[in-house]
């Protein structure tokens, strides 16, 4: 893959006719690389710290390699997730799990894994490359579950505007097996999810048992892209 997108012009369309689409709902929505911001907006809303994986205070994120993205409806957050990237040579499997495991190390968090396959899958056997973390995400949620509008439309924005920012080989998440149930990986433009990635017993974070592995390749950006654009779609942006 080149790095280049298919139609970037198209791709800033669908970027804007999604941020159209929030505003339509009431949502402001903001972005930035300022973490020691992000912190606080991160107490405004799930009222804890950043992951390990955005803590400024571990890791160099600026502009050229993290951002987040927010959304507030009268003034009340509703929505946040962020991103950063990341290079992997070869075995991806490993690569995270060492990744993962040494980023909890150095802010001294106890990490323990129950069950892990160290066996690459057809899906992870490849990806490689330049990549992107999609981590941090939070939403808020009212009596009938997770709010709609933040999700639809916040949720593949976060995912094109990292892709149109750094073109990666694709853009990776970890998703609790209660989100990947509720069917929240597609709302957000993954069309692959591999459950059961990872089982924690436990993280002195609170992060505990089954997580999966959410993937959306540069194919499949490419595909959300054209997707967002589609007017004749169940869920249209105008």
């Amino acid at each position: 893959m080149d790095g280049s997108l298919a139609n970037p012009l198209t791709a800033a369309h669908a970027i804007v006719r999604l941020k159209k689409r929030a505003g339509k709902l009431g949502i402001t929505v903001s972005a930035g690389s300022d973490f020691n911001y992000f912190q606080t907006i991160h107490k405004e809303g799930p009222g804890t710290d950043v992951s390990v994986f955005f803590d400024p205070n571990l890791s160099d994120l600026n502009q050229s390699n993290a951002m987040w993205i927010a959304g507030h409806r009268g003034g009340e957050l509703v929505h946040i997730q962020a991103f950063r990237t990341c290079y992997v040579g070869e075995g991806f499997r490993q690569w995270f799990m060492t990744w993962m495991l040494g980023m909890h190390n150095r802010r001294g968090e106890k990490a323990v894994i129950k069950r892990f396959e160290e066996r690459e899958t057809e899906q992870t056997a490849n990806l490689r490359g330049r990549l992107v973390y999609h981590g941090d995400v939070w939403v808020k949620s009212e009596n009938t579950g997770l709010l709609q509008g933040p999700v639809d439309c916040l949720g593949p924005l976060g995912l094109l505007a990292a892709y149109v920012k750094w073109r990666p080989e694709a853009i990776f998440a970890m998703v609790s097996e209660r989100l990947i149930k509720r069917g929240i990986t597609p709302r957000y433009g993954y069309p692959y999810v591999e459950r059961g990635f990872v089982t924690w017993k436990k993280i002195d974070a609170g992060i505990a048992g089954k997580e999966g592995l959410a993937v959306a390749r540069h194919g499949d950006l490419e595909d959300l892209i054209v997707a967002m654009m589609d007017r004749r779609g169940s869920n249209p942006l105008d």
